[in-house]
């Protein structure tokens, strides 16, 4: 990254990991954990916005989404 670059398709990697640039920049990581299955552009369409299929926690705060719109808060 000190070189510099002057695109990267990154979409689907932040969405499997919101923080994933600042890891990248803290050293914590070297790559995302995103495996470009697509999946999350399936999930773009569904109530409660888009998430990774893959990450149980995303799904719940996004069921937690539906929930509270649901029901008005």
């Amino acid at each position: 990254m000190q070189e510099g670059f002057e695109l990267v398709a990154m979409g689907r990697a932040l969405i499997h990991d919101p923080a994933l640039v600042a890891k990248l920049a803290a050293g914590e990581l070297t790559e995302s954990g995103c495996i470009p299955c697509n999946r999350c552009v399936a999930e773009m369409e569904r109530d409660g916005g888009v998430c990774c299929p893959r990450l149980s926690e995303q799904l719940a705060a996004r069921a937690a989404r539906r929930r509270r719109r649901r029901s008005g808060g």
